[in-house]
């Protein structure tokens, strides 16, 4: 790869998959979790299945949440030994009883979209919503630390730009019937 300013990663995805937003991730806990509920409970999806989707989502990092990490954990540990979703329901305090106008919320969504009905695409919709000051995906202070990867950043938000490495000369040597070329 040359000259690229970021990459994503399928992964950010499977964490949160409202990173695709226009206004960029909401929180797991308080938003994409309970939505989830709701969608299974409405369609009976089973619970491994449920639980497996849970399981990939973890909470937010700052700014997006600003749980602490005890509570992060705590929360995690409610998902991990929860045996249905009403009983998961129960101990996160959402009220299945929205899961039917939750579900019409989403298929509204949808026909819109197969209509036609978002003239706007995602980019157009992303600067509406920075220029109203509502894009949340940037970090509080910059990427920590231990977000760095061999020289890359892996962390939430835009990645910096700034001046790039050069890339180091390569030369190989390819052995052919007894002949090496150099490339």
């Amino acid at each position: 790869m040359k000259d690229a300013d970021s990459v994503m990663l399928a992964r950010a995805a499977e964490k949160n998959p409202s990173v695709f937003l226009p206004a960029g991730p909401r929180c797991n806990v308080t938003e994409i979790v309970p939505k989830l509920l709701h969608i299974a409970q409405y369609t009976q999806n089973p619970w491994g299945n449920t639980k497996f989707l849970l399981n990939q989502f973890k909470p937010s990092p700052p700014p997006i949440s600003t749980m602490p990490k005890a509570q992060k954990k705590e929360h995690q540990e409610i998902i991990n030994k929860a045996k249905s979703i009403d009983e998961l329901a129960a101990k996160l305090e959402v009220d299945l009883g929205r899961s039917k106008e939750v579900m019409s919320e989403v298929e509204t969504r949808i026909r819109e979209r197969q209509a036609g009905a978002q003239e706007k695409d995602v980019f157009e919709e992303r600067k509406e919503k920075e220029d109203a000051g509502e894009v949340m995906d940037e970090p509080a202070e910059g990427v920590e630390e231990d977000a760095q990867v061999d020289g890359f950043e892996v962390g939430v938000g835009q990645a910096e730009t700034g001046s790039r490495p050069e890339p180091a000369a390569a030369s190989a040597t390819i052995e052919r019937g007894g002949a090496g070329i150099t490339a």
